[in-house]
């Protein structure tokens, strides 16, 4: 499992002898392929949040709180 978590550049998050909880950002059809990959691995839960937007700085969070 660590040579597709490193080909796909995704993280570990979490580690334990029956659980993993792993990280990864990318595109729908790069989530797709990585998703597939990992198949084998029986996957117990998947959480998939889609697109996700975020703010950058206090002066814009301070804008919306006026």
């Amino acid at each position: 499992m660590n040579n597709i978590i490193e080909k796909f550049e995704a993280e570990i998050l979490f580690d334990h002898e029956t659980e993993v909880i792993i990280q990864f950002s990318g595109t729908q059809i790069e989530i797709s392929k990585f998703i597939k990959t990992l198949r084998p691995f029986n996957i117990v839960e998947l959480t998939r949040s889609g697109l996700v937007s975020m703010a950058l700085g206090t002066d814009y969070i301070k804008k919306g709180l006026k």
